[in-house]
């Protein structure tokens, strides 16, 4: 089914109904199936029956630009959508910021598609993005972008602008709070995801910061996950990735626990063991302590992306972009754009696999030497710094104490390589 009409439109999220389909989009038509269009870009809602029938379609926004990110449902039937607003008129009211200044988004509609209320967040500086969930009570969270000090953002100091709002059910602010770090002075971080787990909030997107909320930053942007609780308190924030950009779009726990997160990675060090080309889709499982359980890129010449992980018992299915023509892509009807790219995996799927409980590494931080316990065959044990450059490397035949005294105080990486597979651990060198 092609829904739209003759400018650009594009949906973001389905979610499926007792008789159909609502989906979550964003058009900048006023012709087609778009009718009462406000402006240059607005949010619109699409409702489908089950055979593709259009059921109705409405429009959301102001004069200017409307752009819209995510879709949830909520436990009244209603529907939820986020983004950000350029406008100060039509359906935007309470617009925190000057012209040019985006707020965040949120309206709510019943499932009509008629408005029951809508509200802008933020304050007068830009706040970007918008992606959202709902938990069982009602209560919308909706994460982004802030730059404001201001308004509805509490948060102070010039640094964490990874920013969640609490709304309740009618759209009033219960609290908001910062999370990330300082950046690294050209780039801050962001969420790009959110998904509510009962007691715990799964959020994640990139960070460049390496203070604060974050304890490294490998280069450039790092792909982050940022587990919470919902009051706002920090229950694991950790950043993966190598020296050039690596994002997060999507992550969601899995049946034993773990949490697997998809996206893109442009490197090929640090925790990326391999880079075909270009960027990759990049696939990491992670545990509850934030270590690494296995990951694996996947794609080929081109550019892929990881853009949303489906789980279930024992495999998971990722939605993806690509244009490769190589790797693990066949069958791209034009390289000119990219193809929607399915993919289905068991929850085993990395080769080397990396394993971080049968081998301790310890101290850490460390000062003059490590310890290697549990390592029951010949490895090879590789130190990497932060610029990634190996620092020593040599075979141990077991359980052994390596020297690092002439080692200067950083941030590396510890790897223990037997057969396939790897222990890999973050170390702090800090001599006193």
């Amino acid at each position: 089914k092609c829904l739209g009409g003759s400018g650009y439109d594009s949906g973001l999220k389905t979610i499926e109904t007792a008789s159909g389909y609502v989906i979550g989009c964003y058009t900048g038509s006023n012709n087609g199936d778009v009718t009462n269009f406000k402006g240059l870009s607005d949010f619109w809602f699409v409702k489908l029956d089950f055979s593709g029938t259009l059921q109705w379609q409405k429009c959301y926004g102001g004069s200017l630009f409307e752009d819209a990110f995510d879709l949830a449902a909520t436990p009244d039937g209603g529907f939820v959508m986020s983004g950000f607003t350029l406008s100060f008129d039509g359906d935007v009211q309470g617009h925190h910021g000057s012209a040019g200044q985006n707020d965040l988004w949120v309206v709510k509609v019943d499932d009509n598609g008629d408005t029951l209320w809508t509200k802008c967040l933020g304050g007068t500086v830009t706040e970007n993005l918008g992606f959202i969930d709902v938990d069982n009570n009602g209560n919308i969270y909706v994460c982004g972008i802030s730059g404001s000090r201001n308004g509805d953002v509490s948060c102070v100091g010039n640094y964490k602008t990874g920013w969640l709002a609490k709304l309740d059910s009618n759209g009033s602010l219960l609290w908001d709070k910062c999370f990330g770090g300082s950046g690294n002075g050209t780039v801050n971080d962001e969420l790009q995801f959110i998904k509510i787990y009962n007691d715990k909030i799964l959020l994640g997107g990139r960070t460049a910061s390496s203070d604060y909320d974050l304890n490294h930053n490998y280069g450039n942007w790092d792909a982050w996950i940022l587990l919470i609780d919902t009051t706002g308190n920090v229950l694991l924030s950790e950043s993966y990735g190598g020296s050039s950009v690596d994002i997060f779009y999507d992550a969601k726990f899995s049946y034993d626990g773990s949490i697997i997160a998809g996206g893109e990675t442009y490197s090929n060090d640090f925790d990326v063991t391999k880079n075909f080309q270009a960027n990759d889709c990049w696939l990491v499982s992670i545990d509850t302590l934030g270590n690494i359980l296995w990951e694996n890129t996947y794609g080929g010449n081109g550019f892929d992306q990881v853009r949303s992980i489906m789980i279930t018992d024992s495999t998971f299915i990722i939605g993806a972009t690509t244009n490769s023509v190589s790797g693990n892509v066949a069958g791209l009807h034009g390289t000119q754009y990219a193809d929607i790219w399915l993919a289905k995996f068991s929850t085993a799927v990395s080769v080397p696999m990396i394993i971080h409980n049968p081998i301790s590494i310890y101290p850490n931080p460390a000062s003059d030497y490590i310890n290697i316990r549990g390592n029951k065959n010949k490895s090879l044990l590789t130190l990497i710094n932060i610029e990634g450059r190996i620092i020593l490397e040599k075979y141990i035949n077991s359980e052994e104490q390596i020297d690092i005294s002439s080692i200067t105080n950083g941030c590396y990486i510890v790897q223990v390589q037997s057969e396939d597979k790897i222990t890999r651990q973050k170390m702090i060198i800090s001599k006193e």
